[in-house]
């Protein structure tokens, strides 16, 4: 049950690939507040981006331009080019961000905590 929960509410927060500039961003639609590696972040459209080869991913609120900065670990990718997307996870009750999946196909694995906010 709480994996189908988590199915549909996945289903809600992705919005696909939105006319992104380059395979290595898209963006994402969040209803309800997630966490990135221990940062509260609130509802709303966020764009998603790799900015480094080693796998610094930037997350960035597109109304307030607030960001998260998180090293992802390289996880088995996707062939070819596809809508990007994302996975959350259940943590302490809050939806965490745990995998990103580039529109190039790249996955990475996010750290997983309990936020102190």
């Amino acid at each position: 049950m709480r994996k189908t929960i988590l199915a549909v509410a996945l289903a809600l927060f992705v919005s696909g690939l939105a006319g992104a500039a380059s395979s290595g961003e898209f963006r994402i639609k969040a209803p309800q507040p997630f966490v990135v590696a221990g940062i509260a972040m609130p509802a709303g459209a966020y764009d998603i981006e790799q900015i480094s080869p080693a796998g610094v991913l930037r997350i960035t609120n597109a109304t307030t331009n607030a960001s998260a900065l998180v090293i992802g670990t390289p996880i088995s990718s996707i062939f070819g080019v596809q809508p990007g997307k994302v996975t959350f996870a259940e943590v302490a009750g809050r939806f965490t961000l745990a995998q990103v999946f580039l529109p190039s196909g790249v996955g990475f694995g996010l750290p997983v905590r309990v936020s102190a906010h």
